[in-house]
């Protein structure tokens, strides 16, 4: 794939770990501009993710990875994130809707 799309694959791992960083963000509901922040990706490729993300949330095909995201990106939200100063988490809800 990274070959078809010109990028070394060092640049495509980076992008998949950065939407499912923005994605688990996005699912805890946090504001866009937060999860831009936390990141450390320009609010403009954040929304680029999101829409990505709301692109495809409802698909069946792809609920299964969408919690595998949630359990690899809690675990690195509190490896890393947290130890950098990122938002807090929000108190669990029942929605995991992305956006709020």
């Amino acid at each position: 794939m990274a070959r078809r799309i010109n990028h070394t694959l060092h640049a495509v791992e980076r992008y998949i770990h950065t939407f499912c960083r923005v994605v688990f963000l996005a699912r805890k509901g946090f504001h866009p501009l937060q999860i831009a922040l936390t990141v450390g990706i320009s609010s403009g490729g954040t929304r680029t993710f999101l829409d990505i993300y709301e692109a495809h949330r409802h698909r069946k095909a792809y609920q299964r990875r969408f919690q595998e995201i949630d359990l690899i990106g809690a675990q690195h939200y509190e490896a890393e994130d947290l130890k950098k100063g990122g938002p807090l988490p929000r108190p669990e809800t029942s929605s995991t809707s992305g956006r709020p």
